[in-house]
């Protein structure tokens, strides 16, 4: 990131949560916190159920992510979506320190129909995406038209065709294999050019850019015994700070007034336990 920071996707496979969000941490692995999105994984195309992947900062500040399916999919299409994670949390959840913001976090880069429950979409597929540091706000895509099997042909295989209107409305339209190439996308005028053209049989499906860029300010490494713990570093353990035993992403999972009350609950009943010993003063006399 400009900061220096790194962003990244992170998979929480615990309890019943199983998504990948976005966090954010030092280069050397410290300062990690979640930076966005473990509550917005409803907000795929038509409410698909999504996962925030493959993170990028882009010139703006904004964060630019591949929003793909939490399903299995076969032809690794993606939506391209910007997101506000300097001023929001979630998609309709602003920091602390913006609360009354009201509108959405995230931004589709695309316009058009695209589709990312299995069914063909009208808008094409995107694979990767990479933005362009030039003033131009560009996108270097790898991009497939959507295409389908021509049910009307006796050829074998069958032949191919562009998706049409009346064709998607077909029922058990079958969705031909993906043609991706290289693409130069203008989120202004909402246009592209090819770059790459597909070939049958072969994909594009991950373009980088390179270019002379500024680097972004050095974080050092931190050092034990100036700015961490050397008993713990030669011991190679940290310390995990849990504030509420009882809370979960910032919600009580369960009735604080009545597990507290020892009339409505018992300690037996209490999923976690406490002892406080004080120790006072003798008096010698």
């Amino acid at each position: 990131m400009a900061d220096g920071r790194v962003v990244y996707s992170r998979w929480d496979n615990v309890a019943a949560r199983d998504v990948i969000s976005l966090y954010r941490m030092n280069p050397d692995g410290s300062e990690q916190e979640l930076l966005y999105g473990v509550h917005s994984h409803d907000t795929g195309p038509n409410g698909v159920d999504v996962e925030f992947a493959e993170p990028q900062e882009l010139p703006d500040g904004r964060i630019l992510v591949s929003m793909r399916p939490t399903s299995a999919q076969s032809h690794m299409g993606a939506a391209l979506v910007a997101i506000d994670a300097a001023n929001y949390v979630e998609h309709d959840q602003p920091t602390f320190a913006n609360a009354g913001l009201v509108a959405d976090a995230q931004e589709l880069l695309v316009p058009g129909a695209i589709t990312l429950d299995g069914s063909p979409s009208p808008r094409g597929r995107f694979a990767s995406v990479q933005p362009i540091f030039d003033g131009t706000d560009r996108l270097l895509v790898t991009w497939s038209q959507c295409r389908l099997l021509d049910p009307s042909s006796n050829a074998v295989p069958p032949q191919i065709v562009p998706c049409t209107p009346s064709l998607l409305a077909m029922p058990n339209i079958e969705e031909a294999a993906p043609l991706y190439g290289v693409w130069m996308f203008d989120v202004a005028s909402g246009t592209q050019q090819p770059i790459v053209v597909g070939e049958e049989g072969f994909a594009y499906t991950e373009a980088v850019v390179m270019a002379d860029r500024l680097s972004p300010p050095v974080i050092l490494d931190r050092v034990a015994g100036l700015d961490i713990d050397p008993d713990l570093v030669g011991e190679a353990v940290g310390v995990l700070h849990i504030r509420n035993v009882y809370e979960l992403d910032g919600a009580s999972t369960v009735d604080i007034a009545t597990l507290r009350d020892p009339a409505l609950t018992t300690a037996a009943q209490r999923p976690a336990r406490f002892l406080r010993i004080e120790k006072g003063g003798v008096d010698a006399r």
